[in-house]
């Protein structure tokens, strides 16, 4: 069967070939040659081989304003040729996988472009064997790849240029998110040789002279063995850029022929940003920033009009000051508003940029010369400050030292024993022996000297801590960030015999809480039987918060507790970090349980816990300082009231910040008391002594 030569528009499909009938009988449709056919405006599959597909070949076709460019879903013995076909404008994907396809697939130089939104270039939506890609251009604004299910198995893909308008995660390879083509390839194995810069496309879809596509394929044997250059191009096109004349003996100058099959190029070139760079170091806390913007050749009309900001975090107030420069190279000024996060600027495609013959960037048609994938500016404006300075060793205390855990609010570094003084009473001789630890952890270790007494860790700023920014504590001056009100060690030489209680986060009580909706601080669903518990925000910006509960009734009733410790193990990160875009975790706690009816408390987990009084709020901090796994907080003197000797107490955990405002989940999960292994669970160790 031959199909060539044909027009077919505002059809449900285009071209189907086999057979929905027999998925399994290659004599119901086999040897079909589809080619130069002109196929526009479909609603579901331009192109639509299902079933066997023994030698059905698709080649030189234009796929223009599809759902999907091609469907192969399924093959099941093949093989089927894809050669040398354009798909562009396509709404949902270029190619489509489905139903265990496992037939022999051959996919060589076909170019695939499309701006629309959320758009995939190879979609899996079962898992798929034996295909095999070489030598394709896949443009989108979505994921490159995308394969949910696990299960594919001899697929061979190489030499292809994956390009995505999103700046995320790139590809979804069996439920796993990749952000580079790079780390695919360590982690798959698939297209280790190929690459995701620009296509440096033409709106006709040939190859840009600028284009890096250009001799950048690999041979495949029958398929392009009338490549010109070095190498064969990638993408539907073989271009004759950089081909030097054949001289014949009359000294005339022949061009060599192209493939056949092969359509001539037209010289129509269109400039492009190349790339977005920083002009000034990060991180950065200065008002003002630039960004070196550069284009493939010289244009005007450059204005502060082609650009806009893209900001994570909870930086805010950031607007674009001016642009200056010419020819192909620009400057951007940004004023960097206030609060901590990152910078980028992206160009949007206007047309009001030229080159100097007036053709528009990207092209005619707006949107088409976008560029949202330049550097970021990491912004510190926030000065670091001292969050606390608790005790490390148990009090009372007999030893000859003792240690202070020092926590910042940020990574900062100068942090050494001039930084610090002793507020004693009744000691002689106490003094500052060490100081260890980076990033926002230290350890300070004291000598406790003679006698019996207190002993308290000081800090005194000297404007010598600094934080990634160069920003000192407490912001620029000396004193501003003091800090003297941290927990105190008595000393004393008989002291009483320390005791250590451990227990387990209770699971049928405790769990994650979400708000109703974003910025309504209150409760809306709340989950008590799951294996693990959620802390950041989800898909709506919702926050979650979760609830920690420990019998804590078989303390004695007249403990002294000189330490509390609560340890979670990590379970995963869902989206982005939240210590890196919410701050650090605060902790409340609560004397019985945050649910209450009336005058009676109920301890089952509630929608309400979300938002309920706490005994101590902020009693503790959790910051992005995991050991082995194990995250976890120390509580301060102010805390040990309310660790409940004749009842439960009950933990409250969330971020600083709510949420991003990226409208995706971001959160934290850490192992509840539900979780199957015993040693995984929230734990709570107490310390303490009976007079």
């Amino acid at each position: 069967t031959i199909v060539r030569g044909n027009t077919i528009h505002h059809y449900f499909n285009g071209i189907y070939t086999s057979s929905s009938a027999s998925l399994t009988d290659p004599g119901v449709a086999f040897d079909a040659d589809i080619y130069n056919n002109y196929i526009h405006h479909i609603g579901d599959d331009a192109l639509e081989p299902e079933g066997t597909c023994v030698n059905h070949r698709f080649r030189n076709n234009k796929i223009d304003s599809a759902l999907v460019g091609i469907s192969l879903a399924p093959v099941t013995m093949g093989p089927v040729w894809i050669l040398r076909n354009t798909f562009t404008n396509f709404t949902a994907r270029s190619v489509k996988w489905d139903r265990g396809s496992d037939g022999w697939v051959f996919m060589y130089h076909n170019t695939s472009f499309t701006a629309y939104a959320n758009t995939h270039s190879v979609e899996l939506i079962s898992p798929v064997q034996n295909s095999i890609l070489r030598n394709n251009i896949f443009h989108v604004n979505g994921y490159s790849v995308e394969a949910r299910n696990p299960g594919a198995a001899g697929n061979d893909w190489n030499y292809n240029n994956w390009f995505t308008l999103i700046a995320s995660s790139r590809f979804l390879w069996e439920g796993v998110e990749y952000a580079s083509l790079n780390q695919l390839c360590r982690s798959t194995g698939l297209d280790c040789n190929g690459h995701e810069d620009a296509p440096g496309l033409s709106t006709d879809m040939t190859l840009l002279p600028t284009s890096l596509n250009i001799d950048r394929g690999v041979l495949i044997p029958g398929i392009n063995d009338q490549f010109m250059g070095s190498a064969p191009d990638l993408g539907a096109y073989e271009s004759t850029y950089g081909i030097p004349p054949v001289v014949t003996p009359s000294v005339t100058n022949t061009p060599l022929p192209l493939p056949i099959d092969t359509p001539t190029p037209l010289p129509i070139t269109f400039p492009v940003v190349t790339s977005i760079t920083l002009a000034d170091p990060t991180p950065n806390n200065a008002e003002l920033v630039r960004f070196m913007v550069n284009f493939s050749e010289d244009v005007s009309g450059v204005d502060v009009s082609d650009f806009v900001l893209a900001a994570t975090g909870a930086i805010a107030n950031y607007a674009i000051i001016d642009t200056y420069g010419s020819g192909a190279s620009y400057t951007v000024t940004v004023y960097t508003g206030s609060g901590d996060g990152t910078l980028r600027l992206d160009l949007l495609d206007n047309d009001s940029i030229l080159d100097s013959t007036s053709m528009q960037l990207g092209g005619a048609g707006t949107g088409n010369g976008n560029f949202a994938t330049g550097e970021n500016y990491v912004i510190n404006k926030n000065a670091p400050f001292l969050i606390s300075s608790l005790r490390a060793d148990p009090s009372p205390s007999a030893a000859a030292s003792v240690r202070f855990l020092v926590t910042f609010s940020e990574p900062v570094s100068g942090v050494d024993t001039a930084d610090f003084a002793l507020s004693t009473s009744g000691l002689s001789e106490a003094g500052i022996a060490s100081v260890v630890g980076f990033d926002l952890n230290y350890i300070v270790t004291v000598n406790s000297g003679t006698g019996n007494g207190s002993l308290r860790l000081d800090l005194l700023d000297n404007d010598s801590i600094l934080d990634s920014a160069g920003s000192p504590l407490g912001g620029a001056g000396t004193g501003n960030g003091n800090f003297t009100t941290g927990e105190t060690y008595i000393i004393d030489r008989a002291t009483p015999v320390i005791q250590t209680a451990m227990f387990t986060s209770d699971g049928a009580q405790d769990g994650w809480v979400l708000e109703s909706k974003e910025t309504s601080n209150k409760g809306g669903t709340s989950n008590a039987n799951s294996a693990t518990l959620r802390i950041g925000d989800n898909g709506q910006d919702s926050q979650y918060r979760s609830i920690l509960q420990f019998s804590t009734s078989t303390l004695p009733d007249n403990a002294v507790i000189t330490q509390v410790l609560l340890t979670m193990q990590l379970e995963s990160v869902v989206g982005k970090n939240p210590f890196s875009t919410h701050r650090n975790m605060w902790v409340d706690i609560r004397q019985g349980a945050f649910g209450s009816f009336g005058p009676f408390q109920i301890g089952a987990l509630q929608n309400t816990d979300f938002q309920a009084p706490a005994s101590l709020y902020t009693a503790g901090w959790v910051t992005d300082n995991a050991v082995g796994g194990w995250y976890w907080t120390s509580f301060g003197t102010p805390a040990f009231p309310y660790i409940n000797l004749k009842g439960v107490t009950q933990f409250r955990l969330g971020f600083q910040l709510d949420d991003d405002d990226d409208r995706l989940e971001d959160y934290v999960s850490f192992f509840s008391g539900n979780f199957g292994t015993l040693s995984a669970r929230p734990q709570l160790t107490i310390k303490y002594y009976v007079p």
